[in-house]
């Protein structure tokens, strides 16, 4: 069922990868005890294959802006705010410091050992904040950025 929604893609058909059609596809690939284990493996490397060709595919036609549905909306609006968070740093938008990025926390949260609360001021590691900020739990300061 992978290789018939990679198909479809590969077409431009593009078809939406709904709740249901997860559900059906792992089901579909739940590989058989009956088989010998190196022919689960070889399987399940196909189908990461196969997985791996359709992120990449979609990926592609999302940055090239089109519309994000489905369980697709979910994964590509993180890949796209990450997109957009890369392109502030780069461009100097960002207050950024030796590694590190001025965010505001949106939500309270443990780090590092510390309670910290929601409106806290944070210089945090590119690499930690990236994920913090695409999970909504902070919002990076910009150089245009006026509170």
């Amino acid at each position: 069922m992978l290789s018939d929604v990679l198909e479809k893609e590969l077409k431009g058909l593009r078809p939406e990868l709904s709740e249901e059609v997860l559900e059906g596809l792992l089901r579909d690939l739940s590989p058989s005890e009956d088989l010998p284990s190196e022919v689960r493996r070889a399987q399940e490397e196909i189908v990461i294959e196969l997985a791996l060709s359709l992120f990449d595919l979609r990926l592609g036609r999302t940055i090239e802006g089109d519309e994000v549905v489905g369980l697709d909306s979910q994964i590509f609006g993180i890949v796209r705010k990450l997109r957009e968070l890369y392109a502030k740093l780069l461009s100097g938008q960002l207050l950024y410091s030796k590694g590190r990025i001025l965010c505001r926390l949106e939500k309270n949260l443990v780090m590092d050992g510390k309670d910290l609360s929601k409106g806290d001021l944070l210089l945090v590691e590119v690499g930690i904040a990236f994920p913090l900020v695409s999970a909504g739990y902070l919002t990076p300061y910009s150089s245009t950025t006026v509170n």
